[in-house]
């Protein structure tokens, strides 16, 4: 609690400086005429949303809990009910609006439970994913992901929701309230002047500061980017649970019963659920390298002077600096990057069609580098129906042997059915579909096993990994 209060903290003593605007802006075209008596009482809900804020803060350090912004979002909503065009309300109901889902139970909950999966080491974003990752590493891993499962679910929270549950309160609560605050920040930046002198008594510097588009630009782009996630997370059916329950993973007779239905026989496991939330994780990708290309082309036009700037030009210059043309060790597609705008560009490209990579896949200076195309648009327009059919072959033992092997009794097979051993030396799963539905357009396994290597070079005391993101999924679901 205490580093989560402390980081939060930090977050609000950055954003709540923001809120202190030097004079009034008009509002946007196109609303009805306000009063100077709405908009003289609109300030004065902003001065009171600023004081819910210092408040707030004040309190949670006192007594190290999370503080409760609530009080501000409501007052900042006040204010734009009596004055739509009132930039600093708009700011700020923008900003309390992301932060006041700490105090929401529901969303504590989704917190907690994806804090609780990526810290089990389950799954490829745990920062312990690939502990040992070495062919008996991952063999091992394979074998005790029922019992990780069950640990998470039953020990890392006390009642742990439903996959479906989490995905609900992605939809209801947390979407909704990252457009609203999208919607209030696309009305500031529709105001290029747009600025904000931050005094000292709302920064705690000695000197006055100035926050403009360019913060503005850079707080849009990180929410499109939670949004791409809360829409990755619910674009597919995930649920594991039998009968609502996470129990059976207990019991490795049970566990290994239901995870044969899920993979073989489930109506809905790892299907796409209704709706275009993979070509809606296109467009805010896509949404948010405009906006971080908006944040760099403002802070570079600036000419004032940038001392009490939060973000200053020389920030820039330094990032500048960072990318080296023509660096060796970096990839063929990188080595023409001069600055961060050639990046976004690039991953434009990445997100607009088929883009060809030519790398030395296979490590050899002496043979021909080789082209490999990505489509990461197909994939996301044309999303699979069914991940379950990228699946690599595998088979099942019978089930009167179950009890004699640790874990899931799958194992994987050749196309004909044939046994793979995981212990060999060149053991690589095999695989019905090397394009992965589309998104590696012409793919073939030798490709693909050098594009592995590539991607996951060998280290010293580390053996080539076995279970790199595009094949990870096989391991998690087989475990």
């Amino acid at each position: 609690m205490r580093r989560q209060m402390f980081t939060v903290i930090a977050i609000t003593v950055l954003f709540m400086p923001l809120l202190w605007l030097i004079g009034c802006a008009e509002g946007p075209t196109g609303v009805e005429e306000v009063t100077e008596e709405e908009r003289a009482l609109a300030r004065t809900r902003v001065t009171d949303a600023e004081n819910h804020l210092v408040n707030a803060v004040a309190i949670a350090m006192g007594e190290e809990e999370l503080p409760d912004f609530t009080a501000a979002n409501a007052a900042y909503k006040e204010a734009l009910t009596l004055d739509p065009g009132n930039l600093q309300a708009n700011f700020g109901a923008a900003v309390t609006e992301i932060l006041s889902l700490l105090n929401d139970p529901d969303i504590r909950t989704v917190i907690d439970s994806l804090e609780a999966w990526t810290e089990s080491g389950v799954f490829p974003m745990s920062p312990r994913y690939g502990e040992g990752a070495s062919r008996v590493g991952q063999a091992k891993a394979v074998r005790s992901l029922p019992r990780l499962l069950f640990k998470t679910a039953n020990t890392a929270l006390s009642n742990p929701p439903l996959v479906h549950e989490v995905q609900e309160i992605i939809e209801t609560e947390l979407v909704p309230r990252i457009d609203y605050a999208l919607e209030r920040l696309a009305i500031l930046e529709g105001h290029p002047d747009f600025q904000y002198l931050l005094p000292p008594r709302m920064t705690a510097q000695p000197d006055t500061m100035e926050v403009d588009l360019g913060e503005v630009y850079l707080l849009d782009a990180s929410l499109n980017i939670l949004r791409v996630v809360a829409n990755l997370v619910t674009a597919y059916n995930l649920d594991f649970d039998k009968d609502g329950s996470y129990e059976y993973l207990e019991d490795e007779i049970a566990a290994a019963r239901h995870f044969k239905y899920l993979i073989e026989d489930s109506p809905t496991f790892l299907t796409l659920r209704p709706g275009n939330r993979m070509r809606e994780v296109k467009s805010g990708l896509l949404t948010a390298l405009d906006k971080a290309e908006g944040c760099l082309a403002f802070i570079r036009a600036e000419t004032d002077p940038q001392d009490d700037d939060v973000i200053k030009v020389e920030m820039i210059a330094m990032m500048d600096e960072q990318i080296v043309p023509g660096d060796p060790e970096a990839p063929n597609f990188a080595r023409a990057f001069d600055r961060p705008e050639d990046i976004i560009a690039e991953l434009k490209k990445i997100l607009s069609g088929p883009y060809t990579l030519t790398e030395d896949f296979d490590g050899d200076e002496t043979t021909p580098d080789v082209p490999i195309i990505v489509d990461i648009a197909h994939i996301l327009d044309n999303p699979v129906q069914d991940l379950r059919t990228l699946l690599p072959y595998h088979a099942w033992l019978p089930e009167e042997q179950w009890g004699m092997v640790e874990g899931p009794p799958i194992y994987f097979t050749d196309e004909k059915g044939n046994p793979l051993d995981m212990m060999a030396e060149d053991f690589f799963p095999v695989f019905p579909d090397y394009t992965f539905g589309g998104l590696l357009p012409g793919m073939t396994r030798e490709k693909f096993e050098a594009l592995i290597r590539w991607a996951f070079p060998e280290e010293e005391g580390f053996e080539k990994p076995v279970a790199g993101p595009p094949i990870a999924l096989s391991f998690m679901i087989f475990g």
